[in-house]
Parts: C-alpha cells; structure tokens; sequence
C-alpha cells in the first residue's frame, strides 16, 4: 500500500493531496537536477519558499532557467485550479500532475534539438524523444523515492504521470467544422 505519513515540511497541501516525505524526496531530487541546468540566469534567488529547499553545493546557483520555470508551472497548476469550475479540480492538483509539473523538460538540455532533422518532423521526432526520455527520469525519481509500481495504488500514480509526460491524455478545444473560422477570416 502506498505512504501515506505526512512529512513535516511548509509545502502546501491541498484538498487533494497531502505531501508525503516520498514525495518531498522525489520534489528535492528533481530540484537538485534543475539546479545543474548548464544555461545561465541573470537571478540568484532562492526557489519559492513555499516549496521544499534543496541541498545545493555553494558554489552552484541558487536558481537556474530550469527551476524557476518548474516553480511557475506548479504554480500555474494550483493556479488553474483554483479557478476552475469543476469542483473536482477545485480541490487542487493530485500527486501525478505534481510530480509531472516538476519534471516536464527536466534535464532538456541533454537531448538538444539540433541532434534531430530539421524541419516539422525532426521537430516531432525531438520532442517525442524528450517527452520518453523525462518520463524515464521521473519513473526513477519516483522509485528512489520510495514509490513502487508493484503496489497497485502506485502503479497507478507512475501510469498517470507517464500519461501526463507523454501528452496521452491532455485535451484540446475542438477544432471549427469550417476552415475560414481556423484562419480568422
């Protein structure tokens, strides 16, 4: 059965999920990665402090492109939901978008796009090859972490976070049935 003790921590709860220490341990492992994004920020701050700080050499910044763009998207998240109307959502984001938010592009800059064709398909081909490639990284986040994919509730939580990186299940507005309301005509 899957952890349910709290870590003793400022992270913010929510209606629908509760930090777990697992959790906070994959969160700090997926900050310390963020934290070695090889691309420079004009920033120094230190992450958000509602969330759970990481253990960083001295010399190494104290913010990266990487975490802060992390840190927005989790709060974009609750931000949405929030100001959702579906009292569902209300509640909060849940463990999987979590745990994605916070590992979406993580070590992007290891697979850059010029190692890929040009064009629309090297660009699909790319971007399919990183969406596999952060899903593996946070599947072995989540397993250090003390998550296990032979506990039926955890296994569960691993196949919606791998939906959520691999982009299987987010929805789009439909498209108009004619085509000049698609060019705004």
């Amino acid at each position: 059965m899957a952890s349910t003790d709290t870590a003793d921590s400022d992270y913010p709860s929510t209606p629908a999920f509760t930090p777990t220490s697992r959790f906070l341990v994959a969160l700090s492992s997926f900050r310390a990665m963020h934290l070695t994004d090889p691309s420079s920020s004009s920033t120094t701050s230190s992450p958000p402090s509602d969330t759970p700080s990481t253990a960083a050499a001295e010399d190494s910044p104290r913010s990266t492109p990487s975490l802060e763009y992390h840190s927005t998207l989790e709060l974009y998240t609750r931000k949405l939901s929030a100001l959702s109307t579906v009292a569902a959502l209300q509640r909060g984001p849940g463990e999987a978008l979590l745990l994605a938010a916070n590992s979406q592009h993580i070590r992007r800059w290891e697979k850059p796009r010029k190692d890929y064709p040009e064009g629309l398909s090297g660009y699909k081909s790319w971007r399919t090859s990183l969406n596999k490639f952060h899903c593996e990284i946070a599947h072995d986040v989540m397993r250090q972490a003390g998550y296990s994919e032979d506990d039926e509730g955890d296994a569960a939580l691993f196949a919606r976070v791998r939906d959520l990186l691999l982009k299987r299940t987010l929805q789009r507005a439909p498209l108009p049935d004619r085509e000049d309301e698609l060019r705004g005509a």
